[in-house]
């Protein structure tokens, strides 16, 4: 350090207490570091009593304090001073008195630190109005430097009491666009447009009339700020002109910023170097509980953990070398999975965002961060894991009984709730009775009872088919419940959930039950249905007839004892053996395997293991088994025929009651020569028409030509008249609205006549859905790219009329981001393309096609651009190929040109070759860096899609697509420093 002087700077002397002296070589060290690397200029280390908080004394240089203790800063400090002490009531004290600024620091803390803040304190105390009476020209009163006025950045005007000019420095004269030889004389007016002499002319006359200092802020018609402090006395008046244009934006932009922080919805917070809060807006209080003064100067520790903190810490220091790997070009975010903790001890699991404030001179100063409550989503999360288990665990039940055990295991486990009970009807005593009941339940609510199917709200959701809600008081006045739901599982059973939660359920909660529910209907349906085969196979087991079953290969599936006992053998041996071996004749055999529709009796000798034929009768009907269809038979000998035409006859009514039990509309149709006649139908086809199946079966189609839709009857008289089965998608008019129905026929001849099922399946609601989904893409794509043009029309006429680089800048920034947007809504209707065009056939062409293909597709993407684009065909066949493909190649070009090239002399390749396997490989080559894994392994589908792994494009997942619709694979064939090669594998 050098002792004070006039120099060019304002000279600081710094100063230090007793409590600072055993770092005293520290601070002088920290001091030199200053003034080697800015403008200032310190004095020898002086003691702290020495100290003269005087601005007009002799020792007017600004000054640094280092002292401990409110009691050691004067009641009012004049002089510029920068105050630093180890604790916060002395700095607040220094601040009251007058410093213009203060600093918390101790010995051995990060000399870094206090070196940017002093900086940025002395640098403020540089840009603070000169007293003007000890600056004023020697040409007007005779004392100061003239050269001192001309190195200050801001301007200096004196005029006479007539407002004539008499001095102006070069600042001033720049500010008023005018020389100094011609301003100095001239009348201050005429030097000032008119809008900007309004604004000072009544200042100017209120300074002069009463004497005092007197400020004024000017705004000039190209938007520019300044402040003007006016000095009258006897010989005239002396103006200190000071630009603020700046600051008076840097306040408008952070009143913006501000306000969009305190309102934005997740909590916003920012931490000085040492952890403390000094900024928090009214979500993070709302959050965790907290007073905003009771969150400023507080440790982050208030709110986190100290495991939470030392992830955060370690997420920073990774930030800091980022950045610094960066050159500050872009801003880093460390995303952490924390768990706030709130004043009244809860933890709530949130997402913390955290980045660094503006670093100063390269030195960490702070963190910025938001904090979101993923509570719910984790919620969401929990229950949709717990239904994925209810389903894994209801799947796996074998009785009605333990899927309704599961049911309400899982609702009380997964929502808190405090008693589950599914009822189930009984159709003896139109009863809703209970089958299962969550634990509890009993000695909490007591013995459950029986309802009737009318009763309360738990009658109203069976008869009604709907949820049904209700608070505990109105239903369960004597029990602790709050709020109840009542749900509907299919058509026999429901659902009762009880809540201790005045405030009743969420809407995750009842989305929930609402799933819940809706699995469990089609588990109880296939548990019912897997009873009932089991009931079917107990039987079989228990009959002496020779019953069998084969698939539609003619192995046995299925066969009795006795038919095992028959043919020598064992029922385990038999299963999986084709009936032609057991059968004397194949042309029988072959029948039976061929029927697919009526039925069929032969006679036949049976081939038993010990060589003998047993005479029997064969009576076969084909059938629909859970393991595929296949054909269902008896044999018997002549005397045992009645008992074989009795099983046969209770193999078709339980091929009846499938048919009645199913829950899409059915209706079996014969048609005469004259005449379509309805067979049967089961209970949702009489529901469309409104009647019964005594009304219906055995009826003329005609005869119920008023009560069915004219869509399903049209399609009805279509089946008739065309041999092939038919599917089309029918309109029906209700009372509802435009329903729609897939309706689908299967024909059949039985005994030459031609009969059809004809199924009903209700596709309104996934119809609607994608007409939804088709309106909302073609409007947002529409919107997006119009909307996008238009911005990027105006960036451009920005770009190209400002005169002012940094808004070019910007200009150009929005435009490019605006064409990536439009070139995303391009990828996005391709990848439409993709999809709805997937199932055309493409052509073969020849090599020498496929080069001619590929160079004007080379044309048409490279463009001008100066990139070498080489072509190379090594196909020894024809290959597929057509504009779906050549969507794909397009975006690897494209991509490849892009990231690809980062060298004048680099090149792009597009080849194409076969293999022996009989593949064909359509791959482009590049010299870039390559796809970062993350990004692929979404694309490949090896990483599941979050919000942190995700592809940044539309690119690849379309080329993606385009080699899966061809029926081949995306592959990255090389990704390394040398270069990437990308390549469809499909087949020839």
């Amino acid at each position: 350090m050098v002792p004070v002087s006039d120099t060019d700077v304002l000279p600081l002397q710094p100063y230090i207490d007793g409590e600072y002296g055993a770092a005293r070589d520290e601070l002088e060290s920290v001091l030199n570091t200053l003034e080697a690397s800015t403008d200032l200029a310190f004095g020898r280390l002086a003691d702290a009593s020495e100290f003269d908080p005087d601005s007009l004394s002799p020792k007017h240089a600004g000054a640094m304090v280092f002292a401990t203790g409110p009691d050691a800063v004067p009641e009012r400090i004049d002089r510029p001073t920068v105050w630093v002490s180890a604790d916060a009531a002395t700095a607040t004290r220094a601040i009251e008195a007058g410093a213009v600024d203060a600093l918390t620091w101790t010995p051995g803390a990060d000399h870094s630190l206090l070196a940017t803040k002093a900086t940025r304190a002395f640098q403020s105390v540089e840009e603070s109005p000169p007293d003007i009476d000890e600056v004023r020209p020697a040409s007007v009163n005779g004392r100061g430097p003239v050269r001192a006025l001309e190195r200050i950045e801001d301007g200096i005007i004196e005029i006479d009491c007539s407002d004539r000019v008499t001095y102006l420095n070069s600042a001033a004269a720049a500010f008023l666009d005018t020389e100094r030889s011609e301003g100095i004389g001239a009348p201050l007016w005429e030097l000032l447009t008119d809008e900007t002499a309004a604004q000072i002319s009544d200042e100017l006359e209120t300074a002069r009339s009463t004497g005092e200092v007197t400020g004024v802020e000017v705004t000039t018609p190209n938007d520019q700020w300044f402040e003007v402090t006016l000095y009258p006395d006897d010989d005239g008046t002396a103006a200190y002109v000071r630009e603020i244009t700046a600051e008076r934006r840097r306040e408008t932009d952070q009143t913006l910023y501000e306000y969009l922080v305190k309102t934005v919805g997740d909590a916003v917070y920012i931490l000085d170097e040492e952890g403390r809060f000094i900024f928090v807006n009214d979500a993070l209080c709302e959050i965790c509980g907290y007073d905003r003064e009771e969150l400023l100067g507080s440790s982050v520790h208030l709110i986190k953990d100290d495991h939470t903190v030392e992830e955060a810490e370690d997420a920073l220091r990774d930030l800091l070398r980022e950045t610094g790997d960066a050159n500050g070009s872009d801003v880093s975010i460390a995303k952490l999975d924390v768990e706030l903790i709130t004043k009244d001890g809860e933890r709530i699991p949130c997402t913390d965002r955290m980045t660094l404030r503006p670093l100063e001179d390269g030195s960490f100063s702070g963190t910025v961060g938001t904090l979101r409550d993923i509570s719910r989503q984790r919620r969401r999360q929990q229950i949709l894991n717990n239904l994925l288990e209810a389903t894994q665990d209801m799947v796996a039940a074998e009785t009605t009984t333990e899927v309704a055990e599961r049911v309400v295991d899982v609702a009380a486990n997964t929502i808190e709730t405090d008693g589950a009970v599914v009822r189930e009807h009984d159709s003896k005593t139109d009863q809703l009775v209970p089958v299962a009941a969550s634990d509890g339940v009993v000695g909490t609510m007591g013995e459950r009872p029986l309802y009737e199917t009318d009763e309360g709200p738990v009658g109203t959701a069976f008869t009604e088919d709907r949820v049904v809600t209700t608070a505990g008081a109105d239903h369960l006045p004597d029990t602790p419940i709050d709020v109840s739901m009542y749900l509907p599982i299919g058509d026999s059973r429901t659902l009762s959930v009880g809540h201790r939660d005045k405030d009743g359920f969420t809407d995750d909660e009842r989305r929930f039950l609402e799933l819940l529910t809706a699995t469990a209907e089609s588990v109880f349906e296939r548990v019912e249905r897997d009873e009932e085969l089991r009931r079917y196979e107990a039987l079989v087991e228990t009959v002496d007839d020779m019953l069998f079953t084969i698939d539609d290969e003619g192995a046995f599936t299925l066969v009795t004892e006795s038919l095992a006992e028959t043919l020598g053998t064992t029922r385990s041996q038999l299963v999986g053996t084709n009936i032609a071996d057991v059968l004397s004749e194949s042309a029988v055999a072959s029948q039976l395997v061929s029927l697919s529709d009526g039925s069929a009796v032969a006679e036949v000798g049976l081939n038993s293991r010990d060589g003998d034929e047993v005479p029997a009768r064969i009576s076969a009907t084909p059938i629909a088994q859970s393991r595929g269809d296949g054909v269902v038979g008896t044999l018997q000998d002549i005397r045992e025929l009645r008992v074989a035409q009795q099983e046969a006859s209770r193999h078709r009514t339980r091929f009846a009651e499938l048919f009645g039990n199913l829950t899409d509309p059915l209706v079996e149709l014969s048609f005469e020569q004259d005449h379509t006649e309805i067979r049967a139908v089961n209970e949702p086809f009489v529901d469309i028409i409104e009647g019964t199946e005594d009304d219906v079966e055995g009826s003329r189609l005609t005869a119920i030509d008023s009560a069915v839709p004219p869509g399903i009857r049209d399609a009805l008289e279509d089946v008739r008249d065309q041999d092939a089965d038919v599917e089309r998608e029918v309109r029906v008019q209700t009372t509802d609205g435009v329903g729609f129905y897939l309706l689908r026929s299967v024909t059949y001849r039985n005994g030459g006549g031609k009969q059809a099922f004809v199924v009903l399946t209700d596709v309104t609601e996934v119809k609607r859905q994608g007409t939804h989904l088709q309106v909302l893409h073609r409007l947002l794509r529409h919107n997006l790219r119009n909307r996008t043009n238009v911005i990027q029309g105006h960036a451009d006429l920005i770009e190209a009329k400002t005169d002012n680089e940094q808004v070019a800048t910007y200009a150009e920034q929005i435009a490019t981001a605006c064409r990536a947007l439009v070139d995303t809504s391009e990828t996005a209707r391709a990848i439409q393309r993709v999809l709805r065009n997937s199932d055309a056939e493409p052509e073969r062409l020849s090599p020498a096609e496929i080069e001619t293909r590929l160079q004007r597709l080379v044309s048409s993407t490279a463009g001008s651009d100066a990139v070498d684009v080489r072509i190379a065909v090594d196909a020894t066949t024809n290959v597929r190929y057509d504009d779906l493909i050549e969507s794909g190649l397009r975006e690897l070009l494209e991509n490849a040109i892009e990231y690809g090239t980062p060298d004048s002399d680099a090149v792009v390749e597009i080849s194409v070759t076969t293999s022996e396997e009989g593949s064909v490989r359509f791959a482009v080559s590049d010299d870039g860096p390559g796809i970062p894994e993350a990004e692929w392994s979404v694309v490949t589908e090896d990483r599941e899609i979050t919000q942190l792994q995700h592809a940044s494009g539309l690119g690849l997942w379309l080329v993606k697509w385009v080699a899966n619709a061809r029926g081949g694979e995306l592959e990255l064939v090389v990704a390394d420093e040398f270069g990437t090669t990308v390549a469809m594998d499909l087949p020839a």
